[in-house]
């Protein structure tokens, strides 16, 4: 009877805490931080109210969608098959126009050439570069969220080593080592590779006790997930 009442409490326990880091996730940071900045933040604006664009995915990212939908409570939509594009259906969308609205403002946008969408529409390409310093005086809370997002899309545990691999993406590299220091984890090693394409930016850390917990749990859901159909 004692060992059940030790396992009970000890459950309990793990279930408050998971609770908790997933209430304490802020939602736009979180989204923030799950974006890939492949060469900035890049927009193909066909109509001047078309900014509602948060990011795609492929299917075979399913857990991703699956965690992301979770914290963001927003839903992915799954794209249709084109005559002139032989996989778009293979792609899920995340389109929310306030939600883009405020992960916008954490960007300098450019404007830099012409685009055209998949169905062969002409719009104006902008290109953002990430303004770290806006994260940098975030709250404690919103720079954690920002982590477990940036965790769960580009991030990998082995041993006791976290890694963060970027590709063509130097503001969030650079952003992402201030972030973590700020944060009181231990920088082990960074990385940019040279004559590769992309170019990849490599970041291995150790993260604080909090952090850490923080980071878990997103394996543990990305991995709870991986199994669920879209």
């Amino acid at each position: 009877m004692k060992n059940r009442i030790i396992i009970f409490i000890f459950l309990f326990s793990v279930f408050f805490a998971h609770g908790q880091i997933q209430n304490n996730l802020d939602k736009i940071y979180y989204l923030l931080g799950t974006l890939d900045d492949y060469a900035g933040r890049c927009l193909c604006i066909i109509n001047p109210n078309d900014w509602d664009k948060i990011m795609y995915l492929h299917q075979r990212d399913s857990a991703i969608i699956k965690r992301i939908e979770e914290i963001s409570m927003l839903k992915f939509t799954k794209g249709k098959k084109r005559e002139n594009c032989r996989n778009c259906h293979e792609f899920y969308y995340l389109l929310s126009s306030s939600a883009a609205k405020e992960i916008n403002s954490f960007y300098v946008f450019k404007k830099q050439w012409g685009c055209e969408d998949a169905n062969r529409n002409a719009g104006i390409s902008y290109r953002g570069e990430l303004k770290c310093g806006k994260i940098l005086k975030a709250s404690n809370e919103q720079q954690y969220s920002f982590m477990a997002g940036l965790f769960l899309t580009q991030g990998k545990k082995i041993d006791d080593v976290y890694k963060i691999c970027l590709s063509s993406s130097p503001w969030r590299y650079k952003c992402t080592i201030k972030l973590l220091q700020a944060l009181k984890s231990k920088i082990l090693s960074t990385l940019i590779t040279k004559g590769t394409v992309p170019t990849g930016f490599i970041i291995e850390f150790k993260p604080s006790e909090e952090l850490k917990q923080i980071l878990d749990n997103e394996i543990e859901r990305r991995e709870f997930f991986a199994n669920e159909k879209l």
